[in-house]
């Protein structure tokens, strides 16, 4: 294998581990915080009210599993998306592991579906496939396109999707 793609993967490992600062609970609600917010000050379709039935959370042993819709990539779902003011559906997931007053991202999705651009995917797996075909986090542009990433804060790309990807799409 590539020293450098093993190289980038063990960085990613890394930031992985430091990417999150609060505890799960604490990330949920500041998630929650973020989208009531969202959907009290923007023109999005998805209003104030709605949003506490959307996200979710479980607990599965010392994993937090954080989630609002499908995963658009699964089979089909009951649950709703974020729906925002371009039309544009916003789904997302993570798994995080409490960890010395922080969380451990294990894994994550965030998946923006509109009528005018494909699927705009960022995933975080929990082990590559392939570090060259597949990287652990990654960007997908199109259904076959996987561009390498750095580890983001999740409400970092809750930002990028609504500052500037949705208002591009209106």
């Amino acid at each position: 294998m590539n020293a450098w793609l093993e190289a980038f993967d063990a960085k990613i490992a890394e930031q992985m581990e430091e990417a999150i600062p609060h505890p799960p609970k604490e990330v949920f609600k500041r998630l929650r915080v973020y989208l009531l917010k969202e959907a009290e000050q923007q023109n999005h379709q998805t209003q104030q009210h709605e949003v506490s039935g959307l996200l979710k959370q479980q607990k599965d042993h010392n994993r937090f599993i954080i989630f609002l819709g499908p995963a658009f990539d699964k089979e089909p779902s009951a649950l709703k998306p974020f729906v925002l003011g371009s039309g544009g559906s916003l789904s997302f997931g993570l798994v995080l592991k409490d960890s010395n007053g922080g969380s451990i991202l294990e894994a994550a999705f965030f998946h923006f579906r509109s009528k005018k651009a494909q699927v705009i995917r960022y995933d975080i797996t929990p082990k590559p496939r392939d570090l060259l075909d597949d990287p652990r986090a990654h960007y997908h542009w199109a259904d076959d396109l996987r561009l390498p990433a750095p580890v983001l804060h999740p409400l970092h790309i809750l930002e990028v999707l609504f500052r500037v990807v949705d208002p591009q799409l209106k």
